[in-house]
């Protein structure tokens, strides 16, 4: 019980969410909890009676010292509002949100992919899929690790290299959202450009969670910086405003 009550205080797991169970595997250095909502009509200091709302699934948490911390919980038909349980994770990803956006933030600081493992304690594999998922936009669990080889003793980086100097606005830049969400109206000449701001446009407005926009936008600019050549016609509508 003890444990359930240090570990919900320091996970910030509040009511009506519920650890209904806790287990350590000390040679593993891993910490797995299962969380769950009290059923209505519940009387305090009663058994607790999870209630499940859907298949279970599982997500690597940010971790306790040197231990990692996975989180069992379910996920009903009702999407849980993405920032609200920052323990808790999207159907078929690796990660909780939490997880995640530490992930991205330390790929968005050019971080190699292998630093990233190794300063999170997560696998590479998983990096890739949650990478790979993000990319097409459709989070699955039995996404493909496209161009993944792990060879023993091999550092697979994949290190973006640095970004030339430029005057397009960061990713960051309101500007993106206008241009995708088709607040701004921009005069397209490219076909390349036409088709990318196409699926994008469809994938940011259907996107659940700020990490996936904020992918979409970044996805946009680059495009932009590649082409920024034959993209003047564009850029000088974005540019100015």
């Amino acid at each position: 019980m003890l444990d359930m009550e240090f570990y919900e205080r320091i996970l910030g797991i509040a009511s009506p969410w519920h650890i209904t169970k806790t287990k350590q595997y000390i040679n593993q250095q891993r910490v797995d909890i299962w969380i769950a909502q009290r059923e209505k009509g519940s009387w305090f200091k009663q058994p607790l009676i999870p209630k499940t709302s859907g298949s279970e699934e599982v997500w690597q948490h940010l971790g306790l010292g040197r231990f990692r911390t996975y989180i069992h919980a379910a996920i009903g038909e009702n999407r849980i509002p993405d920032a609200a349980y920052p323990w808790m994770g999207q159907k078929g990803m690796p990660f909780t949100h939490a997880l995640t956006k530490r992930v991205l933030e330390m790929l968005g600081e050019r971080m190699s992919y292998s630093v990233v493992c190794s300063l999170l304690n997560v696998d590479l594999q998983d990096v890739w899929r949650l990478k790979h998922s993000l990319d097409i936009g459709t989070p699955r669990a039995d996404a493909p690790v496209a161009g993944l080889q792990v060879t023993k003793g091999s550092d697979i980086s994949a290190k973006p290299s640095a970004e030339p100097s430029t005057d397009i606005p960061p990713a960051e830049d309101p500007i993106w959202h206008k241009v995708i969400s088709n607040e701004t109206e921009v005069d397209i000449r490219q076909l390349g450009l036409k088709l990318l701001i196409s699926r994008v446009r469809n994938q940011y407005i259907n996107a659940d969670s700020d990490e996936l926009r904020t992918l979409r936008k970044s996805e946009l600019r680059k495009y932009f910086i590649r082409h920024e050549r034959s993209l003047q016609h564009e850029l000088r509508q974005i540019l100015p405003l």
